[in-house]
């Protein structure tokens, strides 16, 4: 394992390029099986719909607040494609996206789909994790995010680990009906 030094932590500072470089030097410390990426939106989203395209046995996310409709679709597409592919997602109670709302009314009723939504507000983890990738979002300032892309098997079934730990305490919604009462109920809210 490899940590950085203070003196290398304060080095960093907030430029993009510095940070880029310091992940780089962790990832070749750590080995090639684990890629840290910074990038615009659209070439997150591109690294996102590749994972799931490259999905055989299932696709595990988290979070809710999901504005990325090309990326939704892709994994409706794919739920609907592949019918032996199992499809979980989970939320935690509060705000979701209105791209998100519509991709849960999508997927719902879909044999292969189960969707869990946690009854506490807290943030979690976002995560894309499938049988051979997992991808983990790391908290960061400005509008910037920062991932982390591994194929390390021990790693992989940890994040899966992970995200079925959060479904194991969350409400199975199995219908439409179940997430527009959970609306009326203002467990959740829909924002733009």
């Amino acid at each position: 394992m490899t940590f950085l030094t203070l003196r290398e932590l304060r080095g960093i500072g907030y430029n993009l390029s510095d940070i880029r470089s310091a992940l780089n030097a962790l990832r070749h410390s750590l080995g090639h099986d684990i890629e840290f990426f910074v990038g615009s939106e659209r070439e997150l989203i591109r690294r996102f719909i590749d994972v799931v395209e490259n999905a055989d046995e299932f696709i595990m996310c988290t979070g809710g607040v999901s504005r990325q409709r090309e990326y939704l679709r892709v994994i409706e597409k794919r739920v609907r494609e592949k019918s032996d592919l199992v499809y979980l997602r989970v939320f935690p109670k509060g705000e979701i996206s209105e791209v998100f709302y519509e991709h849960l009314q999508n997927i719902l009723g879909s044999e292969n789909a189960e969707v869990k939504m946690l009854q506490e507000e807290t943030p979690i983890a976002y995560v894309l994790c499938t049988e051979d990738t997992a991808i983990v979002g790391l908290p960061g300032p400005g509008k910037f995010r920062t991932f982390i892309r591994t194929d390390v098997p021990i790693v992989v079934e940890s994040i899966k680990m992970y995200v079925q730990r959060l479904a194991a305490k969350s409400v199975s919604l199995e219908r439409k009906e179940d997430l527009d009462k959970l609306i009326r109920e203002s467990m959740i809210r829909i924002v733009k």
